[in-house]
C-alpha cells in the first residue's frame, strides 16, 4: 500500500516529500531508521530501493507501506495494493 507524508515527521524524526523513496514498516524499531530495502513487484518485476523512515502500527506483520513516490515506481496507485518481495 502507499501513504502520503502530510508534511509531518515520521517515526525516525524526518519530514520527507511524497516523492521521497521511503517506507513505513509494521515491525518497526528505532534501529530500522535509515535501512535500505529493495522491493520487487512480483507481477511486473519492477524494483525500487526505499529507506525506512516511519512505522506502520496499523499494518499487519511483514507489511510495508510505501511513499507515493516509491509506490509509483512499482505500479499504479489505482491498484491500491501490490504484492512484492
Amino acid at each position: 500500500t502507499f501513504y502520503t507524508q502530510d508534511n509531518t515527521a515520521g517515526a525516525c524524526g524526518n519530514t520527507n516529500p511524497d516523492s521521497a523513496l521511503i517506507a513505513a514498516v509494521a515491525d518497526w524499531t528505532q534501529s530500522d531508521c535509515g535501512k535500505t530495502i529493495r522491493i520487487t513487484n512480483t507481477a511486473t518485476g519492477a524494483t525500487v530501493d526505499v529507506t525506512v523512515e516511519d512505522s506502520c502500527p496499523s499494518c499487519e506483520a511483514g507489511h510495508i507501506d510505501l511513499s507515493t513516490g516509491a509506490f509509483d515506481k512499482l505500479g499504479s496507485e489505482d491498484a491500491g495494493v501490490l504484492n512484492g518481495e
